[in-house]
């Protein structure tokens, strides 16, 4: 597109983009770029509002979170969204603080997944309960523990590190229609050399059995610095 609008005009040839509007989306709260092996530094001038054109846009903020829960009242509502956009502090209750523990993973483990053995054919079991974790070290670092309390119920040659009757989160949008979306929460009934069988058991379909069929993904050995 270089150089079309100052044909027009002679003076868009100082102009960013010739002149022409560009229209960016996005939510610097979310995902950030994918720099590899990059520091945190890397990932922040990856971005685009350190570039030297982020001087030239004109930002426009979404205030509505069309995402909020209609059922919820409007005091609930501003509460959510004050949280956010980091505006209020939440003081976790005292009952719910690990402080005396010398495995501190082990009370947290034990604590939400109380009698996990007994529980693992039980989806409204794992419905009700997770970790969450601030860092991916961390998530694998539970992972690899939780892996570790469930028994192996069949001998699987599958490079998943995962067992039948865990649980496992979607992170991206395979099927909407079956509810197989971004955040979707599932418990493996059945690990294939190929396939995953499982059994959703968050949203308006929990309960249902699915076959995820995830597209095949090409490998290359020649990476940009953007790649994962």
């Amino acid at each position: 597109m270089c150089g079309i609008m100052s044909r027009n005009d002679s003076l868009n040839e100082f102009k960013p983009f010739d002149g022409m509007t560009i229209v960016l989306g996005g939510d610097f709260r979310q995902i950030l770029l994918v720099v590899r092996k990059g520091t945190r530094q890397d990932i922040v001038d990856a971005s685009i509002n350190s570039s030297k054109i982020w001087a030239y846009f004109n930002v426009l903020r979404l205030t509505v979170n069309i995402r909020l829960d209609a059922s919820l009242v409007p005091a609930e509502q501003k509460e959510i969204a004050n949280f956010g956009n980091g505006e209020i502090t939440v003081e976790i209750p005292e009952e719910l603080l690990i402080s005396d523990a010398t495995n501190l993973l082990m009370s947290l483990t034990d604590f939400v997944y109380l009698d996990l053995n007994d529980n693992l054919g039980d989806p409204l079991f794992f419905q009700e309960r997770g970790i969450l974790a601030p860092t991916l070290d961390s998530v694998e670092h539970v992972n690899e523990y939780m892996m570790l309390l469930i028994p192996e119920l069949w001998n699987s040659k599958s490079p998943v590190e995962t067992k039948g009757g865990m649980s496992v989160m979607l992170m991206r949008n395979i099927d909407r229609a079956n509810g197989l979306c971004n955040g979707t929460r599932l418990t493996v009934t059945h690990l294939g050399k190929s396939m995953i069988a499982a059994t959703v058991i968050t949203g308006k379909r929990a309960g249902t059995n699915v076959t995820p069929r995830f597209p095949n993904i090409k490998i290359s050995k020649h990476l940009s610095e953007y790649s994962a």
